[in-house]
């Protein structure tokens, strides 16, 4: 199977990207510095982006290309000069499943901690139908 990761680089991220790595699958992480984790883990595939500035369908498909599955490990959990939570939590997200129904992607496993105080509530749902604002 072939897995994108993202937060590939975090304490979460860089469990499954090695578990998953580990377990035969080909795997790909995204992380906003990969110089690190690729000395760390280099049988994994390393692309350096800002999920935050993924926020059209089409900035997410080539980076969907060939994938299987997500498992979305990245994590903002308050507004900095570096984290936009709205965007990195919702914005993005939305068009991540968008992007991933297009190419018919049918996993997406989502473990990020998200504040629940500050954006809407997303309910599981299938690629074909992106989460919608509540």
């Amino acid at each position: 199977m072939r897995v994108l990761i993202l937060g590939g680089s975090g304490f979460v991220g860089s469990a499954v990207a090695k578990l998953l790595s580990d377990r035969c699958n080909s795997v790909t992480a995204l992380a906003r510095d990969v110089s690190q984790p690729k000395r760390r883990m280099p049988q994994i595939d390393w692309i350096s982006t800002d999920i935050a500035k993924l926020l059209t369908p089409e900035a997410w498909l080539p980076l969907l290309k060939d994938i299987d599955a997500v498992v979305n490990c990245a994590g903002a959990l308050q507004d900095s000069a570096r984290d936009n939570v709205a965007a990195v939590q919702y914005d993005a997200m939305r068009a991540l499943y968008e992007a991933a129904a297009r190419l018919n992607i049918k996993l997406i496993v989502q473990i990020s901690a998200r504040p629940t105080a500050t954006l809407p509530t997303f309910h599981s749902c299938p690629p074909s139908k992106p989460p919608t604002k509540h």
